[in-house]
């Protein structure tokens, strides 16, 4: 019989981890599934990357567009990107879908949610301790819902 596993925090502010039901759980630190890249749909390429160009400008990520269709900001182990939806319709935010962004500190969360509506984002909730983290919630110029937390 194949081990079950099930996907749980092994810490407060730590990655997800895969635990195994077996009891091989692996030691603190370690990932088993991480992230790979996120992308988020526009209707709007040149709106949405002169958004995210300000928006990331002090994070210290290379933008690269390698077609006119999608955008990517990378660096060694991360990858964010706009895309032009493929089939051709219309892109749609997803009602229910965020797309979080650990920023380090209060004054980046406050920083970045300010700059997403100077930008033309909208405020879907102020700065403020939520739980364990300090956070705030934005939508793009597109309706994608981003977190900023420190």
């Amino acid at each position: 019989m194949q081990p079950t596993s099930r996907r749980v925090a092994a810490m407060p502010h730590q990655p997800f981890h895969t635990v195994l039901w077996n009891n091989k759980t692996p030691a603190y630190g370690d990932e088993i599934v991480k992230m790979n890249y996120v992308v988020l749909g526009t209707n709007d390429m040149p709106a949405a990357v002169g958004f995210y160009d300000a928006l990331f400008e002090q994070s210290g990520l290379n933008r690269v567009q390698p077609t006119d269709r999608m955008t990517y900001w990378l660096n060694d182990d991360f990858a964010f990107a706009v895309a032009l939806p493929f089939d051709g319709k219309a892109a749609t935010h997803g009602n229910g879908a965020m797309i979080g962004f650990s920023v380090g500190s209060n004054k980046e969360v406050e920083r970045l949610h300010e700059l997403a509506i100077a930008l033309g984002g909208t405020c879907e909730g102020a700065p403020g301790q939520r739980g364990p983290r300090f956070s705030a919630y934005a939508r793009d110029p597109d309706g994608n819902k981003l977190c900023f937390s420190d």
